[in-house]
């Protein structure tokens, strides 16, 4: 998840815990769909644990194969970032400006325009997906994350 405007975190099958950690902080309670990585890395934070990168890691990711499958990843990335910013918002994360948000939706929908020639249909089927979690994501959670 990018842009969340708060602090780092890793994905979860990259994360590596010690016990302490959990202890201290809990494990995932539910709250999220996909966003419980993040969500564990910035209580950990939050709580006083340091975030640490380890660049031998190597991690081998695969792509959804499906339209469907693209778009509903997005939504649900989207969804769970208005989820953050609603739990998180009181302790500094940030969110778009409305310029920006506007901005994000003009850019999703030029692409939409350009599908197949010079625009790649998953990269528009996801951004759409994304754009549009952030609207259901906004409404749900009774925030303002456009």
């Amino acid at each position: 998840m990018d842009g969340l405007r708060f602090l780092p975190h890793a994905l979860g099958c990259t994360l590596g815990v010690r016990r302490r950690v959990v202890d201290a902080v809990g494990i995932y309670d539910g709250s999220f769909s996909g966003a419980q990585d993040v969500d564990f890395c910035w209580r950990a934070q939050l709580a006083g644990f340091p975030l640490r990168f380890v660049p031998e890691a190597v991690l081998h990711w695969r792509h959804r194969d499906t339209l469907r499958g693209v778009f509903r990843q997005g939504r649900a990335y989207a969804l769970d970032q208005a989820a953050l910013y609603r739990k998180y918002r009181g302790a500094g994360m940030g969110r778009q400006s409305f310029s920006e948000a506007l901005s994000a939706w003009l850019h999703t929908v030029t692409a939409l325009r350009h599908v197949g020639r010079t625009v790649p249909i998953a990269y528009v089927v996801r951004r759409l997906g994304f754009q549009l979690g952030r609207l259901e994501g906004s409404v749900r959670q009774r925030v303002l994350y456009l």
